[in-house]
């Protein structure tokens, strides 16, 4: 069963691309630059809005965190 998660933002891969260490997931369609995809609370990114689903990124190190908190201003809402 897919699961949703609590936050995720779309981004155009485009932007994600210019993180050095990225390194897209072998996929059977590859992704066009304008293509969104999804960065997820815990910082994996997808393909589509389901987080265990056609994942493309899950090397989640400091380096990672800081590209999304400081190029992307990704950051995750807190809901009182």
């Amino acid at each position: 069963m897919s699961t949703m998660s609590d936050y995720c933002k779309a981004y155009p891969v485009e932007r994600l691309r210019q993180y050095s260490g990225w390194e897209e997931a072998a996929s059977n369609e590859p992704l066009a630059l304008e293509e969104c995809v999804f960065i997820h609370d815990n910082l994996v990114v997808t393909r589509g809005v389901f987080k265990d689903e056609q994942i493309l990124f899950d090397r989640v190190t400091d380096e990672w965190r800081a590209f999304c908190e400081n190029a992307l201003a990704f950051s995750v809402p807190t809901f009182d």
